[in-house]
């Protein structure tokens, strides 16, 4: 929020992924808004700058619309904000979409909030005049809790510490993802603990090979490797997956285990070369992090092959965060990828550092 990262050959920082403001930027200031008042332009944008709490619906009570859908409490704004992710450029963005709540009520201050087993939403109402009780410490009691729901909720398991591996098992393909997170989480408890889960493993494993919906494939993934059922080559094979989100995973997972050997670090770079997916590039070149500064240029190379996302808000950047670092010791073989890159901010940043470098000496 203040001042400068205090890496100052970054250079440019990753911005906000919504594509808008919730309050009018072209008429006030987010500070301005507890002095004058909420203008119209900043109740129509969504009430303002201040939010707490985040949630991303995958619960099976409210309509279809919603799922998957960002919501966060407007703190100013006595509401709820709903926004929208689409797939642009290599990565998302954020829309606004119409606020799903709203309330008269001054005292109102949600502060965090997330669906339940059964597909409802619990709001957290701090419920205050103020917005620190530090401030004068006379409405420590005064908090609220707030249920929505759409429709007829059904009574849901919500101790599933007592259910079996098998059953916990069962429930990785919950639609609500309340049920598949919290059996993951048991899963990867019990096996930490040295449970013997060779039998709910090839469960969840044909789960993760006939399951026809990419998230229920997604979370038996997850579930393998939470429980230490997946290991470098199966992770390797799924990197050829058709699905995107998939082999986005499968990178993921890849540098979770631990330093890139040298099988995997020829894949990233295959990869890099081939893959024109957006999420793949940018996982790939999130890993040039995760190597040490000599071993970075191959996979840099590779990943500046291509222009695919030469003007992606994000991809350039997160291949500059990756070689920023080796660029001063690496002169040579930065100077070989300025001269084959088609990212021209890339090449800009090189120049750049190593510019200033030069005047230094």
């Amino acid at each position: 929020m203040y001042g400068n990262h205090f890496d100052k050959h970054l250079y440019e920082l990753i911005q906000q992924t919504a594509d808008h403001f919730h309050f009018d930027i072209g008429k006030e200031k987010w500070s301005d808004l507890k002095k004058t008042g909420m203008t119209s332009g900043t109740d129509a944008a969504g009430g303002g700058h201040a939010h707490t709490g985040m949630m991303i619906y995958l619960g099976d009570n409210w309509p279809t619309k919603y799922r998957g859908g960002v919501f966060t409490l407007n703190l100013h704004g006595l509401r709820m904000n709903h926004d929208t992710l689409h797939r642009q450029g290599a990565g998302y963005v954020g829309k606004h979409a119409p606020d799903v709540m709203r309330t008269k009520d001054k005292w109102f201050r949600g502060i965090e909030l997330s669906y339940a087993p059964d597909g409802s939403v619990y709001v957290l109402d701090w419920s205050d005049i103020g917005e620190c009780h530090d401030n004068d410490g006379i409405h420590r009691t005064s908090g609220r809790i707030f249920r929505i729901f759409h429709s007829k909720t059904e009574a849901a398991e919500v101790n599933l510490a007592k259910l079996s591996n098998d059953k916990l098992g069962r429930m990785i393909s919950s639609r609500n993802e309340w049920h598949s997170r919290q059996a993951r989480q048991l899963l990867q408890q019990r096996a930490a603990a040295g449970q013997d889960l060779t039998k709910t493993a090839p469960m969840v494993m044909n789960i993760y090979k006939l399951s026809p919906s990419t998230p229920a494939a997604l979370r038996a993934m997850w579930t393998l490797s939470a429980i230490g059922a997946t290991d470098e080559d199966w992770l390797l094979e799924q990197s050829n997956d058709e699905r995107e989100h998939i082999r986005t995973w499968a990178i993921k997972l890849l540098i979770d285990q631990g330093p890139l050997s040298t099988k995997t670090q020829k894949r990233f770079i295959e990869m890099a070369a081939k893959d024109n997916a957006g999420l793949v590039q940018l996982h790939l070149a999130g890993a040039l992090q995760k190597l040490p500064l000599e071993k970075r240029w191959p996979l840099a190379t590779a990943l500046v092959s291509q222009d695919t996302f030469a003007k992606d808000s994000v991809f350039p950047l997160m291949v500059w965060y990756g070689i920023n670092p080796a660029v001063t010791e690496h002169r040579t073989e930065a100077l070989k990828l300025v001269s084959n890159c088609k990212l021209p901010k890339v090449r800009q940043f090189i120049a750049r550092k190593l510019a200033g470098e030069t005047e230094k000496k």
